[in-house]
């Protein structure tokens, strides 16, 4: 599944940042809430020039019900072997991706991040990423 980010981020780079939002698993209250509004606020996301990609351990099959079920318009990332979040310090005690976010530039650079495992709402969310691209990074 490390392949996939890799290639995914490589896809990007140059043209889009991408926020990487770690999250524990699909169909729990935290992440369907989390989800459910970046669906429905995709196009703000996208005005920043942000692609969203949601990791957990959760199969592939299931996080695709997943984001039919909560309207998610992002990409999702398979993570099963925590390849991914281990890269990034992001494995939890129960061997679950910590709710962590990292913004990651057209160059391939983490320009911002949040490590504290807090589901960030939405709007919040995209006022910080907003802000944060605006100062010229």
């Amino acid at each position: 599944a490390y392949q996939n980010v890799a290639t995914n981020l490589k896809d990007f780079q140059g043209k889009k940042n991408v926020l990487i939002m770690f999250f524990p698993a699909a169909f729990t209250q935290g992440c369907t809430t989390e989800f459910t509004e970046a669906g429905k606020m995709f196009d703000q996301f996208q005005a920043l020039n942000i692609e969203l990609i949601g990791v957990s351990r959760d199969q592939l099959a299931s996080q695709n019900k997943f984001k039919e079920a909560v309207g998610a318009k992002n990409n999702f990332v398979s993570d099963m072997e925590l390849e991914i979040a281990g890269k990034y310090d992001a494995i939890s005690p129960a061997r679950l991706a910590k709710r962590y976010y990292f913004l990651v530039d057209k160059t391939g650079k983490i320009i911002w991040k949040s490590s504290t495992g807090q589901l960030i709402p939405t709007e919040k969310l995209l006022a910080d990423l907003g802000q944060m691209l605006k100062s010229g990074n």
